[in-house]
């Protein structure tokens, strides 16, 4: 389910609130509470075993080194109905002119699957990652591109934070969620370089750890 799929069942009165992004909720807000949760960066997510070499000279150069592997060819596109998939889709076009979408999926944890399994690569919010099972983590590469990020709100209707119960449970969802994905959409800083050094970083997931340092 997408964000924009919460929010028109908000609007239908079929939810009392949701987490969602904050793109979904413009066109609304004036019927609608919005608390702020956390920003979440739009990582490109590439097999594990793709060298830091091979991702810096694609991301200088825009082409694909000789013998690279087919997974770097192919990307994962995913649904429209995400906020930010036309993002991805002129990224990958611009900045990888050489990939074409080879998967289609709607599911965000479906497409890092597929990357796993040294497919093809994809974007991923930096919050997905560590959801990720160890089994998944340690088979891809987060690469830090510093160029998105969503943000992502916690919405209800208006009228119902006027009832006490209801804004106390709000208030305390938005004290959880906050302290529990706010670190979550920071991706690890083991071993980070100096500010400066560089404008992308390529992540260990499984270890947590910067493998390299990348130049925009």
């Amino acid at each position: 389910m997408t964000s924009n799929n919460v929010v028109e069942m908000i609007n239908t009165h079929k939810l009392n609130g949701g987490i969602v992004s904050l793109a979904s909720v413009e066109p609304f807000r004036s019927s609608f509470h919005i608390e702020h949760l956390w920003t979440d960066p739009i990582v490109w997510t590439v097999p594990a075993d793709i060298s830091d070499a091979t991702i810096e000279k694609i991301l200088t150069t825009g082409a694909l080194p000789p013998s690279s592997p087919e997974s770097l060819a192919r990307y994962v596109d995913m649904t429209d109905e995400l906020i930010w998939s036309k993002w991805s889709e002129n990224w990958f076009r611009h900045r990888l002119p050489f990939a074409r979408p080879f998967f289609g999926c709607m599911a965000l944890q479906t497409a890092v699957d597929i990357v796993a399994a040294g497919l093809a690569t994809c974007h991923t919010p930096v919050s997905l990652i560590s959801t990720l099972p160890d089994s998944v983590r340690c088979r891809v590469k987060a690469v830090e591109l510093g160029e998105h990020a969503r943000d992502v709100v916690l919405v209800t209707p208006k009228h119902l934070m006027s009832l006490k119960p209801f804004k106390a449970f709000c208030d305390k969802m938005t004290s959880y969620t906050r302290a529990a994905y706010s670190k979550s959409a920071d991706l690890p800083t083991v071993g980070q370089p100096p500010a400066g050094i560089a404008d992308h970083h390529c992540y260990d997931v499984a270890s947590g750890k910067i493998t390299g340092a990348l130049p925009s």
